[in-house]
């Protein structure tokens, strides 16, 4: 059996399936952010509305934990940040 180390972009080696199911976890920033004044916003997946439409997923409606400052979208993994909140560091 071929035994390959993987390694990221920078070439950083990245841990095993084995340490992974370990409990430890790789962690990557959202791929975009967006803050928001609001404790409950819809995502679609789309930039500006139905324009693109064809390139996003199902509405779903997302509730921000004033405790924790922000919430993930399930489907494209974008995050709200809640303006002013624990999470607000910009």
């Amino acid at each position: 059996m071929l035994n390959q180390v993987q390694h990221d972009e920078a070439g950083d080696r990245l841990p095993s399936l084995a340490t992974l199911a370990k409990g430890a976890s790789m962690t990557q920033p959202a791929p975009e952010t967006i803050r928001t004044p609001k404790t409950r916003i819809a995502c679609d997946g789309t930039g500006d509305g139905l324009a693109n439409a064809a390139l996003g997923h199902p509405r779903v409606w997302l509730e921000i934990d004033p405790d924790e400052g922000f919430a993930d979208c399930g489907y494209c993994d974008r995050r709200f940040i809640l303006t002013g909140g624990v999470a607000d560091h910009g």
